[in-house]
């Protein structure tokens, strides 16, 4: 195995993206995020190839939410939007996420392209620090006795929206609710 592509990318994954295919780019979504398209459009326009070999792929590494706009992440669009001005195949896209069901949204966004032009979505746990799945422990909670709702948002980094959440649970109903905020660096 090579140098590691990404943090979120586990190593089994990676060992079969280095055997099956010619990694062009790795992308992270928090790359492009907040009006950052710019980036986005540099690394495509430096590594666009006149024609594209069968094997050859970006990784676009999504490992956050997006925020959503008349059902579809505005990352995602502007992605997509992205893809289709610099006239890239999508076949040669590997969307590489964790979040669970964006497959139909992908699908959705490609609804007029062949099949065979189409990103492979994979759909799988992110972590850096390589999250096992099989050590979760499901855990009994007597929902009976709880007295007061929280919300839990774990594993993102500083953005607004979550501070707005934050901000708007803790000031607006207190007695209602449990807040707390950490931004993870």
């Amino acid at each position: 195995m090579t140098k590691k592509l990404s943090p979120y990318i586990d190593n089994e994954y990676q060992k079969l993206f280095e055997k099956h295919f010619n990694i062009i780019s790795i992308i992270e979504t928090q790359q492009f995020d907040c009006g950052k398209i710019d980036f986005l459009i540099d690394v495509l326009t430096q590594t666009k190839k006149d024609q594209y070999d069968a094997k050859d792929r970006y990784i676009v590494v999504q490992f956050d939410t997006d925020f959503y706009w008349h059902g579809h992440g505005i990352n995602l669009n502007n992605l997509f939007a992205v893809w289709t001005k610099l006239d890239i195949p999508f076949y040669t896209m590997i969307f590489y996420t964790n979040h669970f069901g964006i497959k139909n949204e992908i699908a959705d966004l490609c609804k007029n392209r062949e099949d065979k032009d189409r990103p492979l979505v994979i759909e799988t746990f992110i972590d850096p620090n390589n999250y096992d799945p099989d050590g979760y422990t499901e855990f009994d909670t007597d929902i009976d006795n709880i007295s007061r709702h929280a919300i839990c948002m774990m594993a993102g980094s500083a953005r607004s929206h979550r501070f707005a959440l934050h901000n708007h649970l803790r000031h607006r109903i207190p007695d209602h609710i449990v807040a707390s905020i950490r931004a993870v660096k």
